[in-house]
């Protein structure tokens, strides 16, 4: 996997490092998972059990909820959506400042594996169904955290 997300902002230092940006919902699903403990066939995000040797901790999607939320925001498209979605890049997201010697906060990130969604997984679910069942492609706001350990999330 390879996919780059432009314009993202860098805020924090150590484990509180986390970036601040927007992804189009076309790679939405191919660039988060849900860490779940009770995985559900119907989900609309892509779901894991387990990583690491580390057990899955989320609760079961309801895919009802998130397809009720795809029509919200197909019948809303001016609508904000609040708050932003949550994740941990598992340092599997490499910030990469535009210019280091003026502004090494502002940058893009590239990613080489899911971050796992900590909040949000039905407003991803909802963002994920309404491109796959309606080819509408919107922005959703994340805050990604750089690497929090899986016990952490």
């Amino acid at each position: 996997m390879s996919n780059k997300i432009e314009n993202v902002l860098k805020i924090g230092k150590g484990i509180h490092e986390r970036y601040i940006g927007t992804v189009t919902t076309d790679i939405l699903k191919e660039i988060t998972q849900v860490f779940t403990a009770e995985p559900n066939s119907k989900n609309n995000c892509h779901e894991v059990e387990e990583l690491e040797g580390v057990g899955g901790y989320q609760r079961r999607a309801t895919p009802a909820r998130q397809n009720k939320f795809a029509e919200y925001l197909k019948k809303n498209p001016d609508k904000y959506v609040v708050p932003a979605v949550f994740l941990n890049g598992r340092g599997k997201w490499k910030f990469n400042p535009y210019n280091p010697d003026k502004n090494n906060n502002f940058g893009y990130i590239e990613i080489t594996d899911r971050a796992n969604i900590m909040d949000g997984q039905h407003r991803c679910g909802g963002f994920i169904r309404l491109f796959d069942k309606s080819a509408i492609q919107r922005d959703c706001e994340f805050v990604v955290y750089k690497n929090i350990p899986l016990e952490d999330e």
